[in-house]
């Protein structure tokens, strides 16, 4: 009986990996569908007047989803720049659908620093998500990518470390209160 079930095991393990793979494969074919149409759009003026209308994403993890089309580097390494401008048509249709998303704001904002190199436009992005009443995770982010701005200049000024550190406190702080409720 022993024997059975472990060959049944060993024989059905390969099934399930079988099966999953399958699922997820379908999900992402199913989750990437809009593709074409948002690459048909990007390139029509009537488009990038109206972005919220290009396509009506049913979440922010769509959009996420979707935007990942734009991780595709040539042989240097560098970004593709079809598929970064394409990730960013995406990110700011979500944008135009979701306009009070504090996730899309903070992903607009790594994309514009990873992929554009415009710090100035990502400040200006996280300012943003910082007024959209961010979930404590999403607080974070914003937090770890303005401390990580702060500490990559050659001169880092006590006072932005010092307010920085503060902010750190606070949240720390409000998190533990959070967990004892």
């Amino acid at each position: 009986m022993r024997e059975c079930m472990t060959w049944a095991v060993l024989y059905g393990i390969f099934a399930a990996v079988l099966l999953g793979a399958a699922a997820s494969a379908a999900r992402l074919w199913w989750l990437r569908r809009p593709l074409k149409v948002l690459r048909a759009a990007k390139d029509h003026p009537e488009a990038l007047r109206n972005m919220g209308k290009v396509y009506r994403f049913r979440s922010t993890i769509q959009v996420e989803i979707l935007a990942r089309v734009m991780r595709k580097w040539d042989e240097d390494g560098q970004p593709d720049e079809e598929a970064c401008a394409l990730g960013e048509f995406i990110n700011k249709c979500g944008l135009a659908r979701f306009p009070n998303s504090a996730t899309l704001m903070i992903a607009l904002a790594n994309f514009q620093i990873e992929a554009r190199k415009d710090g100035h436009a990502a400040r200006t992005q996280l300012q943003l998500a910082v007024k959209a009443n961010p979930s404590t995770i999403e607080r974070f982010f914003i937090f770890k990518r303005v401390f990580w701005q702060a500490l990559l200049h050659d001169t880092v000024a006590f006072k932005s470390l010092q307010t920085s550190f503060a902010v750190m406190s606070q949240a720390e702080k409000q998190a533990a209160q959070i967990y004892r409720r």
